[in-house]
């Protein structure tokens, strides 16, 4: 029976370890991808920080990563910038692969 609840708890840890590090790396993918977004704004310097901040707070006031494609979206749209919510997607998804990979190496 120890072994069980040894192997449950070993299990337990590594999805904890899992999931701070998705966390971390979704956080820092909407900080990049809000870098990106505000450099197709024509956001520099701490325009472009503070607008990377707000994709980052929206990300993390709607709990999901909608929130984020739906802000650019908009913000895009109301500046007449062009992109389909299909290739925000793929650079999100981009993004978020760099971001993992930065996170598991740090």
């Amino acid at each position: 029976m120890d072994g069980m609840k040894e192997r449950a708890d070993a299990f337990e840890h590594k999805y904890m370890i899992d999931e701070e590090l998705r966390f971390k790396a979704n956080a820092q993918r909407n900080r990049m991808i809000g870098l990106w977004a505000a450099d197709r704004l024509g956001k520099t310097g701490e325009a472009a920080d503070e607008y990377a901040k707000e994709v980052v707070r929206t990300s993390f006031q709607r709990g999901n990563e909608e929130a984020v494609i739906e802000k650019i979206v908009h913000d895009f749209q109301a500046t007449n910038v062009a992109i389909s919510e299909t290739d925000l997607r793929k650079k999100m998804a981009q993004l978020l692969e760099e971001s993992l990979e930065r996170v598991r190496n740090a």
